[in-house]
């Protein structure tokens, strides 16, 4: 399968801070990230934030939960590479356009432009506009301090989050079910 990624659960477990992640994340394009945060967030389940020390734009959110891998690599430009953990050691990846989480129209807005016309969408539509066809479903959650603190902070909160709606996005495919959320 084109689309699945097969580690090592215990070698990805075993990457400290500093390191790269195994060979086997190379083609994803997490070559040359390093670990900058690793925390667990609850039993089995380790958090890795990874960044490349010379281009900001590069970088990853990571959550191994019970062997499985799910998050995100952003290995530059507007790609970004989903990971959704199927079963231990084995993920399914994704490929997407991060300009698209840009409201509908708005794709040229990550370039930099000379004015307000540059928030002006190309064509009709609003927030649901004529772009829907209903098959994403935007999430907006909003947490209490009480829930930042149980999960250790907030970007642990926050990759949780991903993780969740990852989840429920790989048993919505795998259902047959056309649909997706989005955080």
């Amino acid at each position: 399968d084109a689309d699945a990624v097969t580690f090592s659960v215990s070698e990805l477990r075993g990457v400290g801070l500093g390191a790269h992640l195994p060979a086997a994340f190379d083609s994803l394009g997490a070559r040359g990230l390093r670990v900058v945060r690793r925390s667990e967030l609850q039993p089995g389940a380790l958090h890795l934030c990874l960044e490349h020390p010379g281009d900001a734009s590069r970088h990853a959110s990571l959550v191994l939960h019970d062997g499985r891998l799910t998050g995100a690599i952003y290995p530059g430009g507007s790609l970004r590479v989903v990971l959704t953990g199927d079963s231990a050691g084995f993920s399914r990846r994704s490929h997407e356009n991060a300009a698209d989480d840009l409201p509908c129209g708005h794709h040229d807005a990550l370039r930099v432009g000379d004015g307000a016309d540059d928030l002006e969408p190309d064509g009709d539509g609003g927030v649901a506009g004529a772009c829907d066809d209903g098959s994403r479903v935007d999430v907006f959650v909003l947490y209490t301090q009480a829930a930042v603190n149980q999960a250790g902070g907030l970007t642990q909160l926050q990759d949780w989050l991903l993780w969740a709606v990852a989840d429920s996005n790989a048993i919505y495919a795998d259902s047959g079910i056309g649909l997706s959320m989005r955080l």
